[in-house]
């Protein structure tokens, strides 16, 4: 397509939707932190002796 605009003539412009592309990065950084932080949370909320298979 650029190709064909040069033929043309036409300069043509490249316009970025930087609110989407903002959002998009926001929403994926969230759910890397919330997948990085889910395990250790859940291995935290066990007791300690579970953990290391001993048992009572």
């Amino acid at each position: 397509m650029w190709g064909a605009l040069a033929l043309l003539s036409v300069r043509p412009t490249i316009a970025l939707p930087w609110q989407a592309l903002g959002t998009t990065a926001l929403a994926c950084a969230l759910l890397a932190v919330v997948c990085a932080t889910a395990p250790a949370a859940l291995a935290l909320r066990r007791r300690p002796a579970d953990l290391a298979g001993i048992r009572d």
